[in-house]
């Protein structure tokens, strides 16, 4: 008897630490341009935001909107925005 077996495909996720501050331009609520020391240019295409949070039960939680977006390198990475500003959080492998 064969067993089925299910393989997750995904794309790997390199965190920048600490992450990369930015500043990103909006149309229309999306991103479609960033400024920061690791990448500048138009943004081909974005995806989000999504809400996260952590540490809801302490004192010092945290929530950000966070966005996947094609860099006009063709790269793709991870932003988020919070309190502080635009950070590039990671980039896909």
């Amino acid at each position: 008897m064969f067993q089925s077996q299910q393989t997750a495909v995904g794309l790997p996720l390199r965190r920048f630490r600490p992450p990369i501050s930015a500043s990103v331009e909006l149309h229309r609520n999306r991103p479609v341009a960033i400024r920061s020391p690791l990448l500048q240019g138009r943004i081909l295409q974005s995806a989000g935001p999504w809400r996260s949070s952590g540490d809801w039960w302490d004192k010092h939680f945290w929530q950000r909107d966070e966005w996947d977006i094609q860099a006009a390198n063709g790269r793709l990475y991870r932003l988020f925005r919070d309190q502080d500003g635009w950070f590039i959080d990671a980039i896909y492998d």
